[in-house]
């Protein structure tokens, strides 16, 4: 399965970025595919969801988060994140002050896509 790649759910696309389990180079190049992707769509229109489960983070993979958030602040609409715990949350909360987004942590897919398909 791709690790960037859009679903519906409930009939509303989300774009999914799954980051599980990422080794630090992947992590990267996931966000810059998604990025591509994300930039693509009409402002404020994209939902994302994000499994970060078990992802690594290093400081390379920090900086591409907050360049990330910060170049697709623009298209988002709201963002849901899975697995962000620990440093992941720290990045992640590190990020959405940086981009001046919001990003909602939950504790399971099925909840953060509920969430988003009612997210304005």
């Amino acid at each position: 399965m791709q690790k960037c790649h859009t679903v519906k759910h409930k009939g509303i696309e989300i774009v999914v970025v799954d980051l599980a389990n990422a080794t630090p180079d992947q992590s990267i190049e996931i966000m810059a595919t998604a990025s591509i992707m994300i930039s693509s769509r009409p402002a404020k229109s994209v939902r994302i969801f994000t499994d970060a489960t078990n992802a690594t983070y290093t400081t390379a993979v920090l900086s591409a988060l907050k360049n990330f958030t910060t170049h697709n602040s623009s298209f988002v609409r709201a963002s849901a994140v899975i697995g962000a715990d620990g440093i992941r949350a720290l990045a992640l909360a590190t990020a959405a002050k940086v981009s001046g987004r919001k990003i909602k942590v939950f504790e399971n897919r099925e909840q953060a896509l509920d969430w988003l398909i009612t997210a304005n």
